[in-house]
């Protein structure tokens, strides 16, 4: 019968089948090794993975907390704990996510960021060209946007000794190639450029590229956009500039309105369009006006 042919079978091929035994055994054992590493690798990277995620949020913590500080009213505020805060918030940072460099690098641009509002530009200096320095060389986007902010800081410390219109205009110029010139950012640093030679020396210049890329920002990004609105501040200083101050008057009284009602009476924006109003004003030698829209 069947049993008795395969007992047969089995004394003329003990070795082969022996050895076959054994194979199998091996593979067995290898693939539920395999499967064990396989395991294994999926729960570390799991939990890397979740460290980063933890990580980064943390960072998107610390940045909208910092983002709330109001530069205007810090600075006259005892400022020594939120230092104090904010540089062992760095060294931890990079004490502890030296194997994250993306999430240190967001930290730092959220120090870097702050330490400028504060009116702390080596500070700021040094925490932004830190993040700068770790992101990759494929993140453009990023380290466009930290070059820029670089630009600013420095501007701030060398005033009137560095070219940061130059900078302004080479960073708007490698936004476009990659990313075209209506992207987004794109327009934002164009209107950056254009507000540098305003403030530069070039107003004439500023104001035809100003006049220009006003109709592109409201179809684009919109009427009510902060780009949008800070080009017309643009245009309202090269309209000063040039002495042109009815023009300049006009621009701000509708910046004016629109701030109240997009924000409200009580924001920052219509207090510094109404501070700019005045500034033209005084220019224009209206010093009643002045003094009664600073007195509202």
């Amino acid at each position: 019968n069947r049993w008795y042919r395969a007992r047969c079978f089995a004394r003329r091929n003990a070795l082969a089948l022996g050895l076959g035994a054994a194979a199998v055994v091996a593979l067995v054992g290898g693939l539920v090794g395999t499967l064990a590493s396989l395991r294994d690798a999926r729960i570390e990277r799991a939990r890397a993975e979740t460290a980063a995620s933890r990580a980064e949020r943390t960072a998107d913590f610390l940045g909208n907390l910092l983002s709330a500080v109001d530069p205007d009213r810090a600075r006259d505020l005892d400022k020594t704990l939120l230092y104090e805060i904010l540089d062992r918030a760095a060294n931890d940072a990079r004490r502890e996510l030296e194997r994250e460099p993306l999430v240190l690098a967001q930290i730092e641009d959220v120090i870097g960021t702050t330490y400028h509002q504060l009116g702390e530009y080596d500070k700021a200096n040094k925490h932004l060209a830190h993040a700068l320095e770790l992101q990759p060389a494929q993140a453009l986007r990023e380290r466009l946007a930290l070059r820029e902010k670089l630009a600013n800081v420095d501007g701030a410390l060398h005033r009137g000794e560095t070219d940061t219109a130059r900078e302004y205009q080479a960073i708007w110029a490698e936004r476009v190639a990659a990313f075209g010139p209506d992207d987004r950012d794109s327009l934002r640093s164009e209107q950056l450029a254009i507000y540098q030679r305003a403030v530069n020396g070039e107003p004439r210049q500023a104001g035809e590229q100003g006049a220009v890329l006003q109709p592109r920002l409201e179809r684009v990004l919109g009427a009510d956009d902060t780009t949008t609105l800070e080009n017309l501040q643009t245009l309202a200083i090269v309209h000063g500039e040039l002495r042109e101050f009815d023009a300049a008057e006009k621009i701000l009284k509708d910046l004016i309105e629109r701030y109240r009602r997009l924000h409200g009476d009580a924001n920052s924006g219509v207090f510094a369009t109404q501070n700019s109003l005045a500034i033209v004003y005084l220019r224009a030698q209206r010093y009643a006006d002045a003094e009664a829209l600073l007195r509202a």
